[in-house]
């Protein structure tokens, strides 16, 4: 027993089938109405994207604070040199801080 994979294909659509948008008549739109005004802009001009932001220079650097015994994340902007994020954030790290100080002798202990 012999098995035979059948591809169909559809024709590709000559440029007489191929139908173009309707164009909206200028008072669907509303253009004439004395409440909007009338765009001297083509029907069939470009559509022109927004320029995308620039991506920002960025600088990573990872550290080991002693004081929350913990490892520290910092990403700068290269250009400007200001932290555009910090992980853990700066009030986080306060509060381990202020939390080992506090706990800290309760809890460690040298056998």
């Amino acid at each position: 027993m012999e098995i035979r994979t059948v591809a169909q294909t559809a024709p590709a659509p000559s440029a007489s089938t191929v139908q173009k948008p309707p164009q909206l008549d200028q008072q669907v739109l509303g253009a004439n109405s004395a409440d909007q005004p009338k765009l001297d802009v083509p029907a069939d001009a470009p559509v022109k994207a927004p320029a995308a932001p620039p991506i920002p220079r960025i600088r990573a650097d990872i550290r080991y604070d002693e004081s929350i015994q913990r490892v520290v994340g910092l990403i700068y902007d290269e250009t400007t040199g200001e932290p555009i994020r910090e992980v853990p954030p700066e009030e986080l790290r306060a509060l381990y801080a202020k939390t080992r100080a506090m706990l800290g002798p309760l809890v460690d202990e040298k056998a």
